[in-house]
């Protein structure tokens, strides 16, 4: 696939992990009325969006990155530096908006985001030519990478409706480095799972933190 395609089916991904749970999730609640119960509406809007991001993961695992994570002691350091960060940070941040929310905020969402982002998006650019003429089939990690994280920034543009603009703002800035950080995870490694044990991680402490 040549680059404008690809970017095309990833602001059609990116637009869509939104859209399909908008869609689907008020619909099982109405047929489903004990699972909202159960769950919490929230929760399972974040469990169609996993659901969508298995959807895509799955149709090409091995690309998404659903393979053994081997251990690697510069891994776990990538993977470990942004959640002392955070451990460091969050709290001293003057807003912090994810303070005591529902549990799949951290349980249930990075899941889903790292299986679209990390895993589904940035295979879909590591196999992106640059043009519609161009032989290679891949492209340099980096720039793959680069491309996941913007999309990634950009997925938590909603925020802006019910957030402060400063802050949505700010985490523009710090989930795009997120991503080019632990990224280097699933470029050495080819699996998802360290970027997505930074992550659940990371959310965690943001949950906990009041």
């Amino acid at each position: 696939m040549a680059l404008p395609e690809a970017l095309a089916l990833a602001l059609a991904v990116t637009v869509a992990s939104h859209a399909v749970p908008d869609a689907l999730a008020p619909k099982i609640a109405a047929a489903w009325p004990g699972a909202v119960s159960a769950l919490g509406y929230g929760n399972l809007h974040d469990l169609v969006m996993l659901a969508y991001g298995l959807l895509l993961a799955l149709s090409a695992p091995r690309a998404s990155g659903l393979v053994r994570a081997r251990p690697d002691v510069r891994v776990v350091f990538v993977a470990a530096l942004p959640v002392v960060i955070t451990a460091l940070v969050y709290p001293r941040l003057p807003v912090r908006p994810f303070a005591g929310q529902r549990v799949g905020m951290w349980l249930i969402s990075p899941f889903a985001q790292s299986a679209i982002f990390v895993g589904y998006l940035y295979g879909l650019f590591a196999r992106t030519r640059e043009s519609a003429g161009d032989e290679r089939t891949t492209w340099r990690p980096t720039r793959a990478l680069v491309l996941t994280g913007v999309f990634f920034a950009l997925w938590h543009a909603p925020n802006l409706a019910s957030m402060p603009v400063g802050y949505v703002a700010f985490q523009f800035v710090y989930t795009f480095a997120a991503m080019l950080w632990t990224g280097l995870t699933r470029q050495w490694t080819g699996a998802v799972w360290y970027a997505l044990a930074a992550h659940v991680c990371g959310n965690a402490i943001a949950w906990a933190t009041s």
